[in-house]
């Protein structure tokens, strides 16, 4: 009749285990460097070398006797329960179920080959872990051994700083993971960066190439880029041509630098008047296009020609001295169906501001058919 493994065992002189087995080799050094963390093989009547090939193979093992009881546990295994002594202990009682309704290891027991796990431990700050257990018999003894495992969960026990890779199996590839993994992920974020800047630096170069450098609006480029969208998803809006009157005047009487000044201020008073979702386009020299997007009515759009017109007229200082500028606009209407062609619409606009500088200048005028 088999004997269950006992937690108690007399020993030899020599202090290896008296379980009818003797060895004339002292323990290796690995068991040596593991110290109080490691199974003492006096403690069980095992052969010692079985006890180093289980530290070295499974340190994360435990032996229970036949009634479910803790006889010992693997070096790994006590680090990772932060030194909590549990020879003695019900597995149960350490080890639960995932889910709760799962195999427990004591009803592991009770099949005839054990079986597979999944478990939480309570101990050591709880972590998840898979385990098998199996019959365990040597000579006249019998047990269980159950050996556990983390899977990909041992990569967060290694970060957490409770295991390192030494604790491990020298089959473990886990340490291997965990490297791997941090590797992809300063590269994946080394990645994210270069992205970032390079999408970055895109987009400054597209604004860049979409602007005006004098005004800061913007320019032809992103003028067709408007109207190509406009084209591709027509929507209501109006097309207005905005010249500046008599603009050669003001570079040759008063210089390029006070020019220049003028059209600064101009496009700072269209920024200030209109909508965000306008465009405002200077299209080259003294000539603005602005597309009003949305449904507008006459009323609205001769509104807001007045308050751009009164605005532009109001004199402005350059270098200590009053100067100004007045402004005729052409406006174009696709109409609340938005079908017109946006090319077509622009020309519409710019025959209605011809229309405004002949009556006169410093106006505006609808174009109509």
């Amino acid at each position: 009749m088999e004997r269950p493994l006992r937690k108690q065992a007399p020993t030899l002189a020599s202090g290896y285990p008296s379980a009818g087995f003797q060895s004339d080799h002292a323990p290796t050094p690995r068991l040596q460097s593991l110290g109080a963390a490691a199974v003492d093989p006096a403690a069980l009547e095992l052969p010692v070398e079985w006890v180093r090939a289980l530290n070295a193979l499974m340190p994360f093992y435990l032996l229970l006797d036949e009634g479910g009881q803790i006889v010992a546990c693997g070096p790994s295994m006590r680090k990772l329960l932060v030194g909590r002594v549990v020879e003695g202990a019900d597995v149960d009682e350490v080890f639960q179920p995932v889910p709760e309704n799962g195999l427990t290891p004591r009803q592991a027991m009770r099949l005839p080959d054990g079986g597979n796990l999944r478990l939480r431990c309570s101990l050591g700050g709880g972590f998840a872990a898979r385990a098998t257990i199996t019959p365990l018999a040597l000579g006249d003894q019998s047990g269980w051994l159950m050996n556990v495992s983390f899977g990909t969960g041992a990569t967060r026990l290694l970060r957490s700083g409770k295991l390192e890779e030494a604790d491990f199996p020298a089959t473990d590839m886990s340490a291997e993971i965990l490297s791997l993994s941090a590797a992809k992920s300063a590269a994946m974020a080394t990645g994210l960066r270069l992205n970032r800047r390079l999408r970055g630096a895109w987009s400054a170069a597209e604004k860049l190439a979409n602007t005006d450098a004098l005004t800061g609006l913007q320019n032809r480029r992103a003028l067709q880029d408007t109207l190509c969208r406009l084209r591709q998803s027509p929507v209501p809006f109006a097309a207005v041509h905005l010249d500046l009157d008599h603009f050669k005047q003001v570079n040759d009487s008063f210089g390029h630098a006070a020019g220049d000044f003028a059209l600064q201020h101009v496009a700072g008073i269209l920024r200030q008047e209109l909508r965000s979702e306008d465009t405002i386009v200077r299209q080259g020299g003294d000539e603005f296009v602005l597309i009003l997007i949305g449904s507008q009515t006459r009323d609205d759009l001769s509104a807001m020609a007045r308050r751009l017109i009164f605005q532009i007229a109001q004199p402005f200082e350059f270098k200590g001295k009053q100067r100004f500028v007045t402004a005729s606009m052409g406006i174009a209407c696709s109409g609340d169906s938005g079908a017109a062609d946006p090319d077509q619409l622009l020309r519409d606009a710019d025959v209605a501001l011809y229309a405004a500088k002949d009556a006169g200048r410093n106006g505006f005028r609808f174009f109509d058919p």
